[in-house]
């Protein structure tokens, strides 16, 4: 017992040591690199708790689950997006993309718009959320992201009863973040029964 005490020790030894040692080269790699906050004040129309659609309401609350990508054309160009938080207690929020062109030094934000009460009411969700940002050769970027609603009971209690309540679409950028549309104009797209196989069965794409 003393032996494998001793040598557990050791090991804890050792990897704080990796540890400090990594965080020192970290430090010094990013010596005088400034810290920048991305994130500014936004505004976009929310569904709040009730379900009434708030016209220009300040999404300036809480950010979370970010995801950055770099301009492969352009090393000073830098694209993020997150989730920008209207009412944090409720979890009422849309996706907001960030944007910058100095490589970090300054950057401009939004709420993305084709999915809240006031920019596109016919296409309306409670939430976006999922964010995941790729660019192409040429520079144009795209994002993925998951909408979906409900709404809150007398209680306070979230009630998954809006048809649909989810779905997947895609937005697309072409003047490197300042703005964004919706892929086949949020227009869904055709689909057709999956194929069966036996018990296996083959996805349609």
């Amino acid at each position: 017992m003393a032996v494998a005490i001793g040598l557990l020790a050791t090991a804890l030894l050792v990897l704080s040591g990796i540890a400090l040692a990594d965080s020192a080269l970290y430090a010094k790699s990013n010596a005088g690199i400034k810290n920048v906050q991305a994130s500014l004040p936004a505004f976009a129309g929310a569904i709040d708790r009730t379900g009434a659609c708030v016209d220009n309401a300040a999404y300036n609350n809480h950010r979370s689950e970010s995801w950055i990508a770099l301009d492969p054309t352009n090393p000073n160009h830098l694209v993020g997006m997150s989730k920008f938080f209207f009412d944090p207690v409720f979890y009422l929020f849309h996706l907001g993309s960030y944007a910058s062109f100095d490589g970090g030094k300054s950057w401009t934000n939004q709420v993305v718009p084709g999915f809240d009460c006031q920019s596109t009411p016919a296409n309306s969700w409670t939430d976006t959320t999922d964010p995941i940002l790729a660019f192409d050769s040429s520079g144009a970027i795209y994002s993925n992201m998951l909408p979906f609603s409900f709404t809150y009971n007398p209680a306070g209690n979230q009630v998954w009863n809006v048809i649909p309540n989810d779905a997947i679409f895609m937005v697309k950028s072409t003047d490197g973040g300042n703005s964004w549309r919706t892929a086949n104009g949020g227009s869904r797209l055709p689909s057709t029964p999956p194929v069966v196989s036996g018990s296996r069965r083959i996805s349609n794409g």
